[in-house]
Formats: C-alpha cells, sequence, structure tokens
C-alpha cells in the first residue's frame, strides 16, 4: 500500500499548507503587523499558494485521464484499476 501511503502524505501535506495559508491570511488581515514580517508572511504565502495550486492542477489532470478511461497515467503513485472489479461494478 505504498501509494495510499504517498497519497495520504500528499493530502496530509497539501492540507497543512492550506490552513497555514488561512493562518497567514487571517494575521496580515487582523493587522498591526510590522512591515518586514508583513512582507515574509506574504512572500511564504505567494510559495504556499504556488505549491497548492501546483497540487490542485496535478489532481485535476489525474482526475481527466481516469474519467476518459486512460489509465496509463504517468504518474508514480497511479493506483491500477483492476479489470475484473471494473465489470463487476458495471464498469
Amino acid at each position: 500500500m505504498v501509494a495510499s501511503r504517498k497519497s495520504s502524505q500528499g493530502a496530509d501535506s497539501f492540507e497543512k499548507k492550506m490552513a497555514r495559508l488561512e493562518e497567514i491570511v487571517s494575521l496580515m488581515e487582523g493587522g498591526g503587523l510590522p512591515l518586514e514580517k508583513a512582507i515574509a508572511l506574504f512572500e511564504e504565502g505567494v510559495v504556499l499558494s504556488k505549491e497548492c495550486r501546483g497540487v490542485l492542477e496535478n489532481t485535476e489532470r489525474r482526475i481527466t485521464l481516469l474519467m476518459k478511461g486512460d489509465m496509463e497515467v504517468p504518474f508514480e503513485d497511479q493506483v491500477p484499476v483492476n479489470k475484473n472489479e471494473e465489470r463487476e461494478n458495471g464498469g
């Protein structure tokens, strides 16, 4: 179950990044930060935002490929679909 573990770790990482982004937004909206601290938080937020966007775009590509039925998805944590299960489930 290595693929499952990788997916779980990726989700945890994504969730942690999103939580940190929310924290940064809250801190910045609250105001009262010194300029240097505000800039540092903004920079961190930009980096986190780009990383999260990349994860979401990758996920969207994977879903699109899976919905097209192209199971030759070039991702290292891909879990192959068992064709017998598809037939049993009406697929």
